[in-house]
C-alpha cells in the first residue's frame, strides 16, 4: 500500500515540478541532505507505522485513533515551534483526546446489546 501511496504521490509530484526544474534549481549538498531527512522522518516512517499499527489494530480503533494525529501535530507545533494556540483550541483538542479515549474504551454488554438493536 505504501508503495503504491508514495508512487502516485510521485507521478503526481513529477508532472506539477519536473525533476529537471529541480536539478537545475542548484541546490547545495546540505539542502539535499535536509529533504531527504524531512521525507524520511516527516513522511516515510509515519506512515510506515501507521501501515504497521493497521496490522496489529482492528479498523474501528485505527480510525479512532487516527482522529488524534491533528491534535497532536497542532500540540508539536505549539510546544517545539512556538506556535500560538487560543485557549479554545486547547479545550477543542482536550476535547478530540476526550472522545477518542471514551470511544476506545471496552463497551459494556448492555451496551453492545444496545448497539446491535440499531
Amino acid at each position: 500500500m505504501l508503495l503504491y501511496n508514495f508512487s502516485i504521490a510521485a507521478v503526481f509530484w513529477a508532472i506539477v515540478t519536473p525533476p529537471w526544474r529541480v536539478v537545475a534549481a542548484g541546490y547545495s549538498r546540505e539542502i539535499w541532505l535536509l529533504f531527504l531527512v524531512i521525507g524520511v522522518f516527516s513522511t516515510l516512517f509515519p506512515f510506515a507505522l501507521f501501515y504497521a499499527g493497521l496490522k496489529r489494530l482492528r479498523p474501528a480503533e485505527a480510525g479512532i485513533l487516527a482522529t488524534t494525529e491533528p491534535v497532536v501535530a497542532i500540540a508539536l507545533a505549539a510546544i517545539f515551534l512556538g506556535e500560538g494556540l487560543q485557549p479554545v483550541q486547547w479545550l477543542g483538542g482536550a476535547l478530540v483526546i476526550a472522545a477518542t479515549l471514551l470511544a476506545s474504551l471496552p463497551a459494556s454488554d448492555e451496551a453492545a446489546v444496545a448497539a446491535e438493536r440499531l
